[in-house]
């Protein structure tokens, strides 16, 4: 079924059934064009046009109505009861809701915790929570998964954040009892998740590499050595399959639950002088690489056939489209496992060991932000992790400094 809005044979929630005489009979289905359709009727109908044309129209003038109404459906349904659940129902649906600008990926874990804290604490009214309930919801939300397991302090965390901020947007629309709980929730300190130490070393991005190529996931490889040698965030390598909904005005790669793949590297991102520039995901700075100064890149690239350098880089050897992250992340483990690589290392940890390295080297804090494209000098601090190494170095130095003006 065609995927782009554009292309006036598009049909949105087409089903066909083959009969037994051969014909084909065509339906149109509110349930393949969102998973819950919330009680809309006709739940099917059945497309009655001569042709492909025909069928697509009433298939789009059908979906058009099935979101027009959800929409209002949705509206209605923003009504204030004094209760948790009614405090979340506006912060993410409402219009105005700080929810409605953050990227995708991250709507859809705020939408995770808000589901979380519903079934926790959504029937309680607000008239009755005080600043210290927070502090209580924290401790059990932080609670390990399996008993003797880890406590989950960044989930805790994030969740209390969000209910923080749907109380704050309920002050800016004068909901009752919010301007008391978001003054008694400021009061209230949480312990917030302690920044990743773990990092890639040069040695564990060689024996990746090298593994990848003897599994076949010569992708893989590439994507590895840009990532590590290059600084850049996995997204800004591999990509990422966005819903159609949160990016209705791309057009390009879509795959079969309808999302649309974008901000990955593509092969006209490398001019014919080897210079790579691509704006990128996080702050949309342009990043700017003479490639030929890169040997592990240079290596994983002269791989490629010059027939092959089309669309985009890296390109998942089983499914012949870029990779999921879920997939991507899940077979690099395997392979990291193989060589050793420690459990607590993950792939999106090349970034900060490639940057740890240049720290190692010498490269002056300045030169390593604009490596990486930040903003901040900080920032670059926290992705050079080698912290105990440096600072006991910076002891080391220091006494060595007073022994000498001593003269002892």
């Amino acid at each position: 079924m065609r995927r782009d809005p554009t292309d006036p044979l598009w049909s949105p929630g087409l089903k066909t059934r083959q009969n037994r005489d051969g014909s084909t009979t065509y339906y149109w289905v509110a349930g393949k064009v969102v998973r819950d359709t919330k009680g809309f009727l006709p739940k099917t109908a059945r497309l009655i046009g001569d042709t492909e044309a025909d069928r697509a129209a009433e298939c789009r003038r059908l979906t058009a109505e099935l979101r027009e109404w959800l929409a209002g459906k949705q509206r209605s349904r923003l009504q204030f009861d004094g209760t948790v659940n009614s405090v979340l129902d506006y912060y993410e649906r409402h219009d105005d809701s700080p929810m409605q600008s953050v990227k995708w990926c991250s709507a859809e874990s705020y939408r995770s915790a808000i589901k979380t804290m519903r079934k926790a604490i959504g029937h309680k009214k607000l008239v009755n929570i005080v600043g210290i309930d927070l502090k209580r919801w924290y401790r059990e939300l932080a609670k390990p998964a399996k008993p003797g397991g880890k406590e989950r302090v960044p989930r805790a965390h994030f969740y209390c954040c969000r209910l923080r901020d749907a109380v704050a947007f309920g002050v800016s629309l004068g909901l009752p009892e919010c301007d008391r709980l978001h003054r008694a929730f400021s009061e209230v300190r949480l312990q917030a998740p302690t920044p990743r130490e773990d990092y890639l070393t040069y040695d564990h991005v060689v024996a990746i590499i090298g593994e990848a190529h003897r599994r076949g996931r010569h992708s893989l490889a590439l994507a590895q050595a840009i990532q590590y040698e290059l600084t850049l965030r996995q997204k800004d390598v591999i990509g990422e399959w966005v819903p159609q909904s949160y990016a209705p005005d791309v057009s390009g790669i879509r795959n079969d639950h309808g999302k649309v793949w974008m901000n990955g590297l593509l092969w006209s991102h490398i001019d014919a002088d080897l210079i790579l520039r691509k704006k990128t995901t996080k702050t949309g700075q342009e990043a700017v690489f003479n490639l030929r100064l890169y040997p592990l890149v240079m290596q994983e690239l002269e791989r490629v056939p010059a027939g092959k350098r089309v669309g985009p880089i890296i390109i998942n050897e089983n499914t012949g489209r870029p990779w999921t992250r879920a997939t991507f992340t899940a077979v690099w483990r395997k392979i990291a496992d193989a060589v050793d690589v420690p459990s607590t290392v993950q792939s999106r940890d090349s970034r900060a060991g490639g940057l740890t390295e240049l720290g190692d080297y010498g490269v002056d804090v300045e030169l390593m932000r604009h490596h990486a494209q930040h903003r901040n000098i900080s920032t670059t601090g926290r992705y050079n992790r080698r912290t105990l190494e440096k600072t006991s170095r910076v002891a080391e130095l220091r006494a060595a400094a007073r022994r000498n003006a001593t003269g002892t």
